[in-house]
């Protein structure tokens, strides 16, 4: 399950231990790695680049499928859900997943390839 920008194991029943973050990035805009020396002075070593929030989320839940971690479904906002790449991977992965999207937004239904959201 995601959230922000975590990984984290599936809730479990009050009976076993609660979930737990099993990957976590700093997500950092622009305006901080174009700026090596505010890199450097936040502690921010010179080969953290930037990446987009999706980017990140995509490679966190990939490291967790490539480790064998076990997780049931991932979850994400609207700043996630609009990225049909990533959609479309999580599908080929066999991965469930509820991602938000906006009105805006095209799905895949099982009627059409790009099923406007707002019908």
């Amino acid at each position: 399950m995601f959230r922000l920008s975590e990984v984290t194991k599936p809730p479990r029943p009050p009976t076993t231990p609660t979930s737990t973050i099993i990957d976590r990035r700093l997500y950092l805009p622009t305006s901080w790695t174009d700026d090596r020396d505010r890199c450097r002075r936040a502690g921010i070593d010179d080969e953290v680049v930037f990446y987009t929030k999706v980017a990140m989320a995509r490679a966190m839940a990939r490291r967790a499928a490539e480790e064998k971690i076990p997780f049931v479904w991932v979850a994400a906002d609207a700043g996630y859900g609009y990225s049909k790449c990533w959609r479309t991977e999580l599908e080929r992965a066999d991965v469930f997943h509820v991602l938000a999207t906006t009105r805006h937004d095209t799905v895949v239904t099982r009627w059409s390839m790009d099923h406007p959201v707002h019908d």
